[in-house]
């Protein structure tokens, strides 16, 4: 059910919504000549995913119709920024998730912070860019963006020259990367390592689970404190989609150990594969499609 909707909504999103539809009609006269209930379940998925797409693309076009043809706008900061500085936000208009893009000549804010943007907006194949901006913050970072920005403070305090890498790994930050560490994981095939993946959740569930036991936790409570402290750290993160998958499916796992209840192994790749119920955009994150 899981790989049927997101089929369809990698179809909508691509352009290729009217295959998807296709595709679901003639599931739909199999599994009515087969009296197959399954089968007609799945083409409804797999359309109800190209006909979600479709709207979303659709309603996105005419948001950044709309908001390019203004002079100032409300922008919600993925990073810190100041003058000279480029930056990667997303607009907060209700209805209006647009990605945009910032080329900031005046003022400074921190990642996190909603802005108030002036300046020139030029359409592009992701978004709006806005060019020549001035920013001013109307509203600060919540307390775990605040939290991430300090984590990358103490980090750079305790790794010296290999904080850049550090805090890739750790906190998810990779603005500090040189080009050239970039280049080098790239000739290697690692590129992917630079970022939070699964991997990364899962060791550090590993760790949380024995520091558990170090302190002497009961074992009830040793995996809940790690459970709470794993969501604690996604969030703070940022909450990238190959993260939540690992978050959820360890949950899962865990959940259903102390119910004492037989885990699919199943079931638990559908649930952290099921992010794009919450967000359709998720299929097109590279992460989500890696992951």
């Amino acid at each position: 059910a899981v790989a049927a909707y997101v089929a369809g909504l990698l179809a909508g999103f691509r352009g290729a919504d009217a295959f998807a539809l296709g595709l679901a009609a003639i599931a739909l006269v199999h599994a009515a000549r087969a009296r197959s209930p399954a089968v007609a379940g799945l083409a409804l998925l797999l359309a109800s995913g190209g006909l979600t797409a479709r709207a979303i693309a659709l309603r996105d076009r005419r948001c950044e119709a709309m908001l390019a043809g203004r002079r100032e706008w409300l922008i919600e900061l993925d990073d810190g920024v100041s003058p000279g500085g480029f930056v990667r936000g997303r607009s907060v208009e209700p209805g209006c998730p647009v990605v945009m893009r910032i080329a900031v000549e005046r003022g400074s804010a921190a990642g996190g912070d909603i802005v108030r943007a002036v300046g020139v907006a030029t359409p592009s194949a992701t978004g709006l860019t806005i060019g020549h901006a001035a920013v001013r913050t109307v509203s600060p970072a919540g307390p775990l963006r605040r939290l991430r920005a300090r984590a990358a403070l103490a980090i750079d305090a305790a790794f010296g020259r290999d904080a850049p890498l550090a805090k890739a790994l750790l906190v998810a930050d990779t603005k500090s990367l040189s080009p050239e560490v970039r280049e080098q994981y790239a000739a290697a095939g690692l590129a992917h390592m630079l970022s939070i993946s699964g991997l990364h959740v899962g060791l550090i569930a590993v760790a949380l689970s024995l520091a558990a036991q170090l302190v002497r936790l009961p074992p009830t409570a040793g995996r809940v404190a790690t459970l709470v402290t794993l969501g604690v750290y996604i969030a703070m993160i940022g909450a990238p989609a190959p993260a939540v998958r690992a978050g959820v499916m360890v949950a899962a796992l865990t959940l259903a150990r102390l119910a004492q209840r037989p885990v699919s192994a199943w079931a638990v790749l559908a649930l952290g594969a099921a992010g794009p119920l919450m967000n359709p955009k998720t299929v097109t994150d590279l992460g989500y499609q890696l992951s």
